[in-house]
Parts: C-alpha cells; sequence; structure tokens
C-alpha cells in the first residue's frame, strides 16, 4: 500500500514500477514528458487526466511486472 501523504507523483511513480513511462503516459493518454513532470512535482495532473491515471494504474498495480 502507498502511503497517503506522498506527493502525487511519488504515488505514481510507485504504481508505475517497473514499467517504462512512455508505456504508462500512452496507456493514460499522455506524453511521457508530461508523466515525468508530473513524477517529479512539476505539474499537478487536472481531473480529466487524474481519474483515466488513476484507474490505469490500480490495473497496472494488480499485474505483474
Amino acid at each position: 500500500m502507498v502511503a497517503p501523504d506522498l506527493p502525487i507523483g511519488d504515488r505514481i511513480r510507485r504504481f508505475r514500477g517497473e514499467r517504462r513511462q512512455d508505456v504508462v503516459a500512452g496507456l493514460v493518454g499522455i506524453s511521457p514528458d508530461y508523466l515525468s513532470q508530473i513524477e517529479r512535482g512539476l505539474k499537478m495532473p487536472s481531473l480529466p487526466i487524474g481519474s483515466p491515471a488513476a484507474r490505469t494504474l490500480r490495473r497496472l498495480a494488480g499485474q505483474t511486472t
């Protein structure tokens, strides 16, 4: 389980695990550069991006890498 007090970028990075940024970004529908900026805390995802990202990451977290 990921700590609820972690910044969103750190949470995404943990859920992404060993998967490449470009693969996860493609599944979410954003650019790898934007995903990188979110993970580094430079950008905050909007709700239209955050909801699909959360669903995708939850689905990926349930899979083995």
